[in-house]
């Protein structure tokens, strides 16, 4: 009847051949099969569990219950309770105290509750996992200067980091070292990214290979990289080809990207529609095309600008006549506007008509005039 009642809901008779079912009956099956599908696991997973644990199809279901219930005391959800079973079926064959040692060992280390939840939870096999193996783990970064904060990001982040292996943590890192990277900077780096430790391929040929197709030479992706380690989420790299696309699409050479991004990096995070929007709005202020471009390569970091901001400079300088400057050196456009129209009013007060000092270094307009900006805005 057993058997019977197995075939019918999935298992092969090679698998009952492997379980144990002389000493089991129908009633008590039936009762963990219906317990197990009504918590949302399906027929194949339930298979999965038995094949993996035979001894649970004599276990009663209030020993199963208690298990289950033992993982929400812990702070496990009831589906991240289902989910550990499933992915790792031997939790119901561990003493509740082995299952409260390990928890235990994280929280040694200074993993929240939170903390452990997540990286059981996505790891559910570390909780078999030998204490020593974790210890290691963050030990090793300990010692390299990784921060408490860091090493526990870098875990609870990427949990699978603690099945690996030392000398290929290393390894990882001397990667990072034989491109030029400093300690710091592979600590700010794999600390944001910890998925980059367990990547097999090379971090720059293989998440750069468009970059280098399109003209970037290795010194000058490790520059940006450095500025921004963010590029190396998958988000970004995914959409690199059709942002250097757009660019070229809006009138800029190659090698106007190369210098701009070198300059301004961000410009590799920003998204096409941005890129567009802050040429047209600026275009839409009566300039060309060609001299929008024109001011953007001349001053990369205008990509970043509030358009708003912008907008407000450039209507300033173009109602006093001042905006041919703008069009000569756009970096203009990064003054204070409070100051430079406070200069202004100095200037015309005193029928001073040198307007290139609305531009001198501060030093050099107090030097001149015998007043500073801060001064001016006052009166």
């Amino acid at each position: 009847m057993l058997e019977e009642y197995m075939l019918d809901i999935g298992f092969t008779e090679q698998d009952i051949k492997r379980i144990n079912t002389r000493s089991n009956n129908l009633y008590n099956f039936k009762n963990l099969y219906q317990y197990f599908i009504k918590s949302g696991l399906n027929n194949k997973e339930f298979i999965q569990i038995v094949k993996t644990t035979p001894n649970v199809i004599s276990t009663s279901i209030e020993n199963i219950k208690n298990r289950i219930t033992l993982l929400q005391n812990i702070g496990f959800s009831k589906s991240d309770s289902f989910n550990i079973v499933k992915n790792y079926p031997y939790i119901l064959e561990l003493t509740e105290d082995k299952i409260n040692n390990k928890l235990d060992s994280f929280k040694d280390l200074g993993f929240s509750k939170n903390n452990i939840v997540n990286i059981i939870s996505n790891n559910p096999s570390l909780i078999s996992l030998d204490s020593s193996k974790l210890e290691n783990i963050y030990n090793y970064f300990k010692d390299i200067n990784y921060n408490q904060e860091d090493i526990i990001n870098i875990i609870n982040t990427e949990p699978t980091i603690i099945n690996s292996d030392l000398n290929t943590i290393k390894k990882h890192i001397d990667k990072f070292k034989i491109l030029g990277f400093s300690g710091t900077e592979i600590i700010k780096i794999t600390s944001m990214l910890p998925n980059l430790f367990t990547e097999e391929n090379d971090i720059l040929s293989s998440k750069f290979n468009y970059l280098f197709e399109f003209g970037y030479e290795e010194e000058t992706i490790i520059k940006i990289v450095k500025k921004i380690p963010f590029i190396l989420k998958v988000n970004y790299l995914e959409v690199l080809e059709n942002k250097l696309n757009k660019l070229i699409e809006l009138g800029f050479t190659k090698q106007n990207i190369i210098d701009m991004t070198i300059t301004n990096p961000y410009i590799l995070l920003y998204s096409t529609d941005n890129i567009s929007n802050q040429i047209f709005s600026i275009k839409e202020l009566g300039y060309s095309h060609e001299q929008v471009i024109k001011m953007l390569i001349d001053f990369p970091l205008l990509f970043g600008y509030d358009i708003n901001n912008i907008t407000k400079k450039i209507k300033f300088y173009k109602d006093n006549k001042l905006d041919k400057y703008i069009l000569d050196n756009s970096k203009l456009l990064i003054y204070n506007l409070d100051h430079i129209t406070s200069r202004l009013e100095y200037l015309k007060k005193n029928k001073i008509k040198n307007e290139l000092d609305l531009f001198i270094n501060e030093n050099e307009f107090l030097n001149k005039y015998k007043i500073n900006s801060l001064d001016l805005i006052k009166e």
